[in-house]
C-alpha cells in the first residue's frame, strides 16, 4: 500500500485498509475458481466473445500497460495496486451483469485476468505459491492439495442441498429449508466453507479461511442485531409520537391554556388567555398568536371526535 521509498505506516487504519484490499481481491479469486470448477463441454471452452468481453479484454490490456508503466516509474507499487483494484472492479461488474442475465461469464478471459493478478501478487510477495490461482487456502503448500481433495465433495453436497431446497419449496416444508440454511450459515463456516445461494443459478462454493468466515458471521449477526434494534427504536418513537398526538387531540380547545397558570391569570369564556401573571392585558400580537394555536387545536379536537368511538366519550 506504500511506495518502497515512503515511510511505512503501521497504523490501525492502514492495516485495516490492507485487510480490506486482500479481502476484495480474494473474493474475486474465489468467484473465478467457482466459475472454473463448473463443468463444460469442449465447445464451452471456446465461447464466442460479445461486446462485453471485448470491452473487458481491452480494459485488461490497458491495465497491463498502466501496471508496466507504474513499475518502470521507480517501482510505483501503490499505483499498481490501484490499477489492479480497478481491473477487478470491472470484472465484478461484468460478472454481475452476466449473473443478472442468467448467463455464465467467459471463463477463459476471467482466468487470464486472475492468473495475471496472481502473478503480480507473487512478485510482491503476497502469494508464495508459484502455480496457485489467488491466495492459498490453509497456509502455504497446502492450497492445491486441499482444494483438489475437498472440492468434489463440497460441490456434490451443494448440489444435493440445492435439490433438497427445491423440493422443500415446492412442497412447502419450512423445517427442511431451515435445516439447509443452518448448514450454510452455522455448520459449514466452522469448516471453512462458504455457500452462496443465487436465485436461478447454481450455488457458489468457496473454500475460505475458517477464522475469516467466523468473523464474517459475527459481523453479520451484529449488523442484523443493530438493524433490529434500530427498527424497534423507530417503532417505539412512532408509538410515542402517536400517543402524544392522540393525547393532544383529546384536549378540548377551551381547556388547552387553563393548565398554564404560570403564564396567564385570566381567561375569556372560550378559555383563551387575556392577561398575564402580573394581571396585564395581553398585547394584540400575543392574543393573535394564541388565537392561531386555539384554532389549530379546534381542528385537532374535531378530528378526534370524528374518529374516536362514541364521539370521544371516555
Amino acid at each position: 500500500m506504500h511506495a518502497w521509498k515512503d515511510t511505512l505506516d503501521y497504523s490501525s487504519n492502514t492495516m485495516e485498509s490492507a485487510l480490506q484490499y486482500e479481502k476484495f481481491m480474494n473474493e474475486f479469486f474465489l468467484n473465478v475458481k467457482d466459475l472454473l470448477r463448473a463443468p463444460v463441454d469442449v465447445t464451452g471452452q471456446f465461447e464466442k466473445w460479445e461486446e462485453e468481453e471485448a470491452a473487458l479484454n481491452e480494459s485488461f490490456y490497458d491495465k497491463k500497460t498502466a501496471v508496466h508503466e507504474a513499475l518502470c516509474d521507480n517501482v510505483d507499487t501503490r499505483t499498481v495496486l490501484e490499477e489492479m483494484r480497478a481491473l477487478v472492479s470491472q470484472c465484478n461488474l461484468y460478472m454481475a451483469a452476466r449473473k443478472a442475465a442468467r448467463r455464465r461469464p467467459n471463463r477463459v478471459l476471467l482466468e487470464s485476468i486472475a492468473r495475471y493478478l496472481t502473478h503480480l501478487l507473487q512478485i510482491f510477495g503476497a502469494i508464495e505459491e508459484e502455480s496457485s490461482l489467488g491466495f492459498p487456502v490453509g497456509g502455504p503448500g497446502s492450497s492445491l492439495n486441499l482444494e483438489g481433495a475437498v472440492m468434489p465433495y463440497l460441490q456434490a453436497l451443494a448440489e444435493f442441498r440445492a435439490g433438497v431446497r427445491t423440493i422443500a419449496r415446492e412442497r412447502h416444508v419450512p423445517e427442511v429449508l431451515q435445516l439447509s440454511d443452518a448448514l450454510r450459515d452455522d455448520i459449514l463456516p466452522e469448516l471453512g466453507v462458504r455457500l452462496e445461494d443465487h436465485e436461478g443459478l447454481p450455488t457458489v462454493v468457496k473454500l475460505v479461511d475458517r477464522e475469516t468466515l467466523l468473523r464474517e458471521r459475527e459481523e453479520k449477526k451484529r449488523a442484523e442485531e443493530e438493524k433490529r434494534r434500530k427498527k424497534e427504536e423507530a417503532a417505539r418513537k412512532r408509538q410515542e409520537q402517536e400517543a402524544a398526538k392522540l393525547a393532544k387531540m383529546k384536549i378540548p380547545p377551551s381547556e388547552m391554556f387553563l393548565s398554564e397558570g404560570d403564564k396567564y391569570s385570566r381567561f375569556d369564556e372560550n378559555g383563551l388567555p387575556t392577561h398575564d401573571t402580573e394581571g396585564k392585558e395581553l398585547s394584540k400580537g400575543q392574543a393573535k398568536k394564541l388565537r392561531k394555536l386555539f384554532e389549530a387545536q379546534q381542528k385537532l379536537h374535531a378530528e378526534y371526535l370524528q374518529t374516536a368511538p362514541c364521539g370521544g366519550a371516555p
